[in-house]
């Protein structure tokens, strides 16, 4: 005997419900090619360098050619794998008569394989009533979703983009010049080991140098103060600060970070990836190791090459 305060139509259907598939979208992450964003004014498109490796590797390729940010791509896909119906309108009435009310999509994502593509569009017709809506074909099932998740998967060109400002990885760089208020310096990667561009034969700590070097290069925009170019006066930009040119291993590759005044608990910056004026952690100002505690740290320690 079976108990249940569904009466027996409800019943048959949530069982129904169970047996039925509620990914919107299948698929490996390692095997597309790329991924595009239709929003209702405007589009992006995302490539995956690294095809058929154990870790796609992405690249904005529209409406700019930019390095993508891994982790909020990788987050986007795992938000894609949980596009999940609530529940499911068949063709019939109830469609025809929900079909009515979805206009323009919130967004439509494109995922695109060798052996195909994928679509869906999301709709919002009522955000008053909270119900969000998906379609994956012309005439198939309409689809109940998460409302959330429309706002999850709604994402700026600037969320997606690469944000660490200087514009060269750690492990491209061959000369870094560091100037703030109280130092003055250049440092050179000599196979593989740092040096003092003018007290070259002295040891100085790797250790020091190499954590000092990633923390420059890897420094992320947390807020955009400004999309286009600015005045930097009023920044404190045009006397920052500090400021770093890195230089690349092939030496033409350029890469610039500038730390300006201190707005609440964020600095002003500029950097050489992305175009305008934004806000950083101020951390790195307080990481920025003299000439002397360079070389003192390389005292009395033994010293390998990175």
């Amino acid at each position: 005997m079976l108990l249940t305060n569904l009466a027996p139509k409800d019943f048959i259907n949530k069982s129904l419900m169970a047996f039925r598939r509620k990914e919107l979208l299948r698929f490996v992450q390692n095997d597309i090619e790329r991924v595009r964003l239709t929003y209702a004014t405007t589009e992006v498109v995302l490539y995956n360098m690294a095809k058929d490796k154990p870790k796609p590797s992405w690249k904005i390729r529209y409406p700019i050619e930019a390095e993508a940010d891994q982790n909020e791509v990788r987050s986007l896909m795992f938000r894609l794998e949980d596009l999940k119906a609530l529940g499911i309108i068949d063709p019939g009435p109830e469609r025809d008569s929900v079909a009515k009310t979805l206009t323009t999509p919130k967004l439509k994502i494109t995922l695109h394989t060798a052996a195909g593509d994928q679509s869906v569009r999301l709709y919002q017709p009522d955000p008053q009533s909270g119900e969000a809506i998906a379609e994956t074909t012309a005439d198939g099932p309409l689809y109940r979703i998460n409302p959330i998740l429309i706002r999850d998967l709604t994402k700026e060109l600037f969320t997606l983009q690469d944000k660490r400002l200087l514009g060269l990885d750690y492990t491209d760089i061959a000369i870094l010049s560091v100037k703030t208020r109280e130092h003055q310096y250049v440092l050179i990667n000599q196979t593989g080991e740092w040096l003092l561009e003018d007290q070259p034969t002295e040891k100085i700590s790797q250790e020091a140098a190499d954590l000092f070097v990633s923390r420059v290069a890897n420094l992320p925009a947390e807020e955009r103060v400004m999309k286009q170019s600015a005045p930097l006066a009023p920044y404190g930009l045009l006397a920052p600060a500090a400021e770093f040119v890195a230089t690349g291993k092939d030496g033409q590759t350029t890469g610039k970070l500038t730390l300006g005044n201190k707005a609440g608990n964020l600095l002003y910056a500029t950097g050489q990836r992305l175009q305008g004026v934004f806000q950083v952690r101020p951390d790195l100002l307080t990481q920025i190791p003299s000439r002397a505690e360079l070389l003192a740290k390389s005292q009395g320690a033994p010293e390998t090459g990175h």
